[in-house]
Parts: structure tokens; C-alpha cells; sequence
């Protein structure tokens, strides 16, 4: 639960509106990310230390139907999951495009978004010049169509 609400707060940092549905609403993902034209399906299965297993697919796939039914007017997600690992069991029982945020892939996320914290500091005032603030989170891989590539890798 801790670390399902760490995820839903990084959202923010990251310009995104987090969501928990399965915590909020009883059904869905254990977290929603959404951008104005991306949208992440996430399952966090930290507690597996070899593989992805078939459960934990099926799992991302409800919860991808559930996206499917709720934001109708939404593109399809890209389904992610956050595990320590990034092989699965049977990978062809996941969906298409599934992709994995490992400790390494946020550490990463992690320095980044400090180091682009300490960049925007010493460019105050940051008001007057709102494309210099775009510049510095793509200079950090911090924009929403740069998260996927740069910070998760694809299942195994």
C-alpha cells in the first residue's frame, strides 16, 4: 500500500494525474497515470524475486479492460508493471507493449528528477519563460512521451 501511494504521489512530480482505482474504487489498477494524450496502466508486484508469473498478467489484463471501459475516449494504455524484475514466466500471457519500471529504471527516474529540480532552482523566475522549463525536462527525459522509453524496459 506504501509504495502503490509513493507511485500515485510521483504521478504529480511528473505533471501526471495519479490515480490508486483498485484502492479507490474497489476495481481497476493499483495505479493510473494519465497525461493529456498518455495514459499508464500500472501493476506494482514487488514481492516477486524470479519471475512474472501468469497470475500477475492476468491481473494487468482485467485491469486493462477495466481502462477500457472506464475512459472510452482515451487512447490504449501503455501497461506497465513495477517489479524488481523484468522477466516473466510465459511472456506471451501478457499483453502487448507490456513494459517494467525495475529499482534501477527509478533510481534513474529518481536522479533525474532531483537533478531537474536543482536545474529549475537556478533558473528562477521560472514564470516568465515557461518553454525554458520545457527545454530542462527534455534535457531529463522528463516528458511524458520520453517516460516510457527512457525509464522502463520491456518484459522478458
Amino acid at each position: 500500500q506504501t509504495l502503490e501511494q509513493a507511485i500515485k504521489n510521483l504521478a504529480k512530480l511528473l505533471g501526471a494525474k495519479g490515480e490508486r482505482p483498485e484502492n479507490e474504487y474497489g476495481e481497476g489498477p493499483d495505479n493510473l497515470w494519465l497525461w493529456p494524450t498518455i495514459s499508464l496502466v500500472i501493476e506494482v508486484k514487488n514481492q516477486n524475486k524470479d519471475t512474472l508469473h501468469k497470475k500477475d498478467a492476468g491481473q494487468l489484463l482485467l485491469s486493462l479492460q477495466w481502462f477500457k471501459r472506464n475512459y472510452l475516449t482515451r487512447e490504449t494504455p501503455t501497461p506497465v508493471i513495477i517489479a524488481k524484475v523484468s522477466t516473466a514466466d510465459r511472456r506471451k500471457d501478457f499483453p502487448d507493449k507490456t513494459r517494467v519500471l525495475t529499482p534501477e529504471k527509478m533510481k534513474k527516474l529518481l536522479y533525474s528528477l532531483d537533478t531537474f529540480v536543482g536545474e529549475l532552482i537556478h533558473e528562477l523566475p521560472l514564470f516568465r519563460d515557461p518553454q525554458k522549463i520545457e527545454e530542462i525536462q527534455t534535457k531529463f527525459g522528463l516528458l511524458p512521451d520520453q517516460f516510457v522509453g527512457k525509464y522502463t524496459v520491456k518484459l522478458k
